[in-house]
């Protein structure tokens, strides 16, 4: 910590002067599965601070912000959770920066590294966007509403951009199943789908939904973040018209696609497609 005490999560938190010297502060806190609105374990907590709050992102599920009092409260019950396809997420400032980096989940284990700037938002909110350094080489091709973009089979990556107001659909389709990135700027959302008819849920739903769930990992198959699959995600949008950047990574080793997109440079949303392989056109319509 700043003031170079330790700090343990488990079954509490702990403060320690030293590694033999250690004194319970909270045995309360963090909840964690029944005990916790989002079912969270408490394997991997990471604190970090944005402006004058506290965030703890633990586990695949949990997420917390400290609010007046210091006190740190689960913010997934109001539907602004952080997760974006990201699993265990860590976060560590470099420079003038808060990073977190973590892993999709996949059927192949490792998986593939994800990297984040987060950003503190209005109404201490958590945002993120790409990091400049990390991208692929090349342009962005802009793409139009009512176009089909091709893309050569054995391009790894591939960058397209295309201004967003209202409500726009992206299909992305290929060998394999398509899937649909689904942006409404009316009723604050971003969602990936295998069918852009498909009824939205948030988190919060799937979770009230199944509430006699015992972890997380009762969800299996349910649509949300920690499958990396289909999920929604609840966002706010301050303009009416912004520029949504989207990256598509054809990669061997992946057997599938990973799909990330950057939403008005402040939310990030991406998605790993086992069946969707390769990617060979992206239509675009609203």
């Amino acid at each position: 910590m700043p003031d170079n005490t330790l700090r343990l999560c488990e079954y509490g938190i702990w403060k320690g002067e030293g590694l033999d010297s250690w004194e319970l502060v909270n045995a309360d806190f963090p909840p964690r599965l029944r005990n916790s609105f989002c079912l969270n374990t408490t394997e991997c907590p990471c604190f970090f601070k944005l402006g004058n709050r506290e965030f703890l992102m633990i586990g695949f599920t949990g997420f917390f912000c400290s609010g007046d009092d210091g006190s740190l409260q689960e913010l997934t019950d109001e539907n602004y959770d952080f997760y974006d396809g990201m699993a265990v997420p860590m976060a560590v400032k470099h420079g003038d920066r808060m990073i977190a980096g973590a892993w999709m989940n996949s059927r192949y284990w490792g998986s593939f590294l994800m990297l984040r700037e987060l950003l503190l938002l209005e109404n201490d909110r958590i945002g993120s966007r790409w990091i400049p350094e990390t991208l692929p080489r090349g342009t962005f091709f802009l793409l139009e509403t009512g176009r089909v973009f091709e893309i050569p089979s054995m391009q790894i990556d591939t960058k397209v951009q295309i201004q967003v107001s209202g409500r726009i659909e992206i299909k992305f389709s290929g060998v394999g199943e398509d899937c649909f990135l689904v942006i409404d700027t009316i009723a604050q959302y971003a969602a990936w789908l295998s069918d852009p008819k498909e009824k939205i849920e948030f988190f919060r739903d799937v979770l009230l939904r199944r509430s006699n769930a015992e972890s997380f990992r009762d969800l299996a198959g349910e649509p949300i973040h920690v499958w990396g699959g289909n999920y929604a995600r609840k966002l706010e949008f301050p303009e009416k018209v912004f520029s949504l950047r989207i990256i598509i990574h054809n990669d061997p080793k992946l057997h599938g696609a990973v799909i990330d997109a950057e939403i008005a440079g402040r939310y990030t949303f991406a998605t790993y497609r086992d069946k969707l392989k390769p990617i060979c056109s992206v239509i675009c319509s609203s």
